[in-house]
Order: C-alpha cells, then structure tokens, then sequence
C-alpha cells in the first residue's frame, strides 16, 4: 500500500469533506475566477453561458445555494433551440436539488432533462435514484430496466433492482441480483461497495464489511470503501474488528488491515487496541511511515504514558521535520509532563512552521492559561478565532 493511501485512510478517520470544500472556494485561483465572472454578469446579465460557468464552479465547492442562483438565471435566458445546454441546465439543477434534498424538484428537472435526451444513461440513473429516494418503487424499477435495455451489463440498474427488492422483503431476490452485479465485473471495487450498502441496508453487517474489505483489497485507493470501513466502526465497532481480525490471519503481512485497524480502534478510543496494531505494524517493518509513530504517540498521550509518548514523537519528527501538527502534538504532552514553557516554544514553531498553524495558536494559548499568563492566552486564542471563525 503506498504512502498516499495510509495518509488517506487516516484522513478519512479525521477530516471533514465539507471544511475541505470551503477551503478550496477561498483560494485565490478561485476568487479570481469568480471576480471575473461577476465583472462579465454586471456587463451583461443575460449571459447565460457566463452564468452556468459560475453555477458549475459553485456546485464544485459544494456552495448549493449561490449555484442554484445562478442555474436559475441561465436557464431564463438559455434559447429554447438550445437543447443540449438547456438539458445541462436542467442536470445541474438537478444535482443541486439532490444534494440538498429537494427530491420532488429533482424529479420535475429529470423529468425535463429527459424528455430532450431520452436516451441519457445518467439523467435515467438518477431519475431512477430519486424515485427510489421518493418511496416511488414501481416507477423506479421500470427505470432501472429501461437502464438495462440501454446497458445490459449495467451493475447500477441490478443494484438498484436489488435495493427495490429489500424494500419489497424480496431478500433472495436482493441477493441474486447483488451476486450478478459483482460476476459482471470482479475486479471492479466499486461494486463491491455497491453491494455492501446494500447488505448493510438488509442488515447483514458482518457481509458488507467483508464486501468493504474486498473493495479495498482490489484497490487500496478506494475511498468510498474506506470511508464505509471508518463509519461501520463507528456503530458496529465489534463487527469490523472482527472482519479485519479474519483479514489479518489471512494475510498476516499485509500491513494495510492492521493499519485500518488501527485507524478505526483510535478512532473509537480503543487507544490500546490501536497501539498494539502501530506497534505490530513497526515491528514487522510492514511501513515505517511518519505517521505510524505520530498515531502512536497520539494513543500514548491518551492511555497518559507521556515520557513513551515524548520519545515516539520525536521519532515522527525525525522522519518528518516540517510536519506541524507533530510539533503540536510534542507541546501538548509537554505541557502535560508539566513543562510549559518548553511546550510554548515547540508550539511556536509549529505555527511558525505553518503560516499560523491554528492548532498551534491554541497550543501556545493553553501554554500560558496554565502559567496564569491570561493576556497572552486571550491573544493566541483571540489570533485563531480570527484565521478560523
């Protein structure tokens, strides 16, 4: 498993997709773009190229609201004749009321969308969706069979017919069609995530983990499947640790399920649990990557072991000189051991290290609240509330 992916899993543990979309609309590439878009609607507010090309931008950051604004200003003055851009559009608006739960608004767009392209597998794929979403079953189905008669290798239309199925209590007919899905193409990894949000829905935990572990054994990339994997442990912590335990015993040297393991104990505050997974993982020279001995220390800190915790971060310094939040992570169980002054100075760097790392703004401002220093604290505290609101 490459680095990228170990960085990815534990991300996947931490981070929010939505921040990351918000960060990236604020990015100067980005404003540029939109203070250019802006300048061409005030000359000409009937530029409706103008104003889907500032819709999609929108809708890529995940801004529904400004980009439903600006879909519906395109679609006043797009020309009738114009069918294929109307029928953009109509998509776009679509994903939007998709994605923000306005189903029935969807299914009118959809439904407009087809009827100028007939014949598109995706407009069909997500009318099909939303009918399903809608409780409308019967509708559902016969789009998910007007998919197959477009495709008839398609493993979304079996899937589909496979969720209708559940709903209908046609639970061997569920598994049939999920089974067919996977025989169409067996080293696809995605339809093993496909069948596993279905077995979750049947209530069949232990086979949709199996089916998550799958998907990532074909491609170790797949983020859906490690994103699944992260939120099953979450609500059926005892089923995914079972299902990665059976995983380990047949691969014992591949360190991805260990580490996922790992990830997903610390995750869940099993910090002993996770540690003896890092350490399985070092021992075996399975990885020895930086971030391996900066989850350790993380779950040192946690079980209060800080002199093992001090020393096992300085190694993830070692093998990572410019990573901030191991310097954070150092102040913090410095200050633990007692020692603040020492954990400011490492605090500092960090934010130093990164532009006004706001992790080590914080840092530095619990330095000085233990050293009744409150001024300074206000300060540091009062600097990242204004980097992050």
């Amino acid at each position: 498993m490459q680095l990228r992916t170990i960085a990815a899993i534990a991300s996947l543990a931490l981070l929010s997709v939505t921040s990351a979309a918000q960060k990236g609309i604020d990015n100067p590439m980005t404003q540029a773009v939109l203070k250019v878009y802006e300048r061409l609607l005030q000359e000409d507010p009937t530029d409706w190229e103008t104003w889907m090309a500032r819709a999609n931008e929108y809708y890529v950051h995940s801004e529904y609201l400004r980009s439903l604004n600006d879909v519906d200003n395109a679609l006043k003055h797009i020309p009738a004749d114009k069918k294929a851009e109307r029928f953009d559009a109509l998509s776009l608006r679509a994903n939007i009321y998709i994605e923000t739960g306005r189903h029935n608004e969807a299914l009118n767009d959809l439904n407009s969308a087809l009827s100028i392209s007939p014949s598109s597998y995706i407009a069909l794929y997500q009318r099909a969706n939303t009918l399903y979403t809608l409780g409308q079953y019967k509708e559902a189905s016969a789009d998910y069979k007007r998919l197959q008669r477009l495709n008839p290798r398609s493993a979304e239309a079996l899937v589909g017919l496979a969720r209708i199925a559940v709903k209908e209590n046609n639970l061997g007919t569920a598994n049939e069609l999920l089974d067919h899905a996977v025989q169409l193409d067996p080293n696809n990894s995605s339809y093993y995530v496909r069948r596993a949000s279905v077995r979750k829905s049947m209530g069949l935990h232990r086979d949709a983990v199996d089916d998550l572990i799958l998907a990532i054994s074909i491609d170790s990339d797949n983020s859906r499947a490690l994103q699944g994997l992260v939120d099953y442990g979450k609500t059926n912590y005892a089923t995914v640790m079972a299902a990665l335990s059976s995983a380990i015993q047949q691969a014992p040297n591949v360190g991805m399920f260990p580490y996922i393991r790992a990830v997903i104990s610390q995750a869940n505050y099993k910090y002993k649990a996770a540690l003896d997974d890092f350490k399985l993982i070092i021992d075996k020279n399975l990885y020895d990557y930086h971030g391996i001995w900066a989850s350790m220390a993380e779950c040192q800190f946690a079980l209060g072991r800080f002199a093992e915790a001090l020393a096992t971060v300085d190694t993830a310094i070692a093998k990572d000189p410019h990573g901030a939040s191991h310097y954070v992570l150092k102040a913090q169980i410095l200050r633990a051991l007692g020692e603040p002054q020492k954990a400011f100075d490492i605090a500092l760097s960090a934010s130093v290290m990164n532009g006004g790392n706001n992790q080590g703004l914080i840092e530095m401002g619990l330095c000085c609240a233990s050293q009744q220093k409150w001024a300074e604290a206000n300060t540091h505290f009062g600097e990242a509330l204004l980097n992050d609101p």
